[in-house]
């Protein structure tokens, strides 16, 4: 599903290719939507070897890139890997990690989004509620929630 989700949203009309061989260090900006099974093998080496990428993943895989193995964590990944733009998109449940060196999480300030259905009132109200409960989750986070046009809610 991730492949066709960017192919969709690429002008281009030549096919993506969900796996990359071998990691080139020629590469400029690597947009990828590699299969589950790969994909955190595959994000640690483009992390360590510093290869600028967009990657769309599942969000339930975000924290199996910095493993090594069922007990063993490498901290270098994990760390750098704290510094990189996560842009979710809760309803699919996948997001994109953007690793660039002009896109960096300096100060560990965190966005995240909720969007709202207005044509499908069920929707609507389900997402309303969500957003509500992760709000009561948060007791003692700094939140500042604020609506598209920038305002306060």
């Amino acid at each position: 599903m991730s492949t066709r989700v960017s192919q969709r949203w690429r002008k281009p009309s030549n096919q993506i290719n969900n796996t990359v061989d071998s990691v080139s260090d020629k590469i400029d900006f690597l947009i990828s939507a590699p299969y589950a099974d790969k994909l955190p093998p595959k994000v640690a080496e483009l992390i360590r070897k510093e290869i600028p990428f967009a990657v769309l993943l599942p969000l339930s895989l975000l924290n199996e890139i910095k493993r090594t193995g069922k007990t063993s964590i490498n901290k270098s990944v994990r760390k750098k890997r704290l510094y990189m733009k996560l842009i979710i998109a809760t309803s699919l449940g996948q997001g994109w990690l953007i690793n660039h060196p002009e896109c960096r999480v300096d100060n560990f300030t965190h966005a995240v989004f909720f969007t709202a259905c207005s044509v499908n009132e069920l929707l609507h109200n389900k997402g309303t509620e969500a957003f509500h409960k992760w709000m009561e989750s948060t007791s003692g986070a700094k939140i500042a929630p604020k609506s598209p046009d920038g305002g306060m809610i």
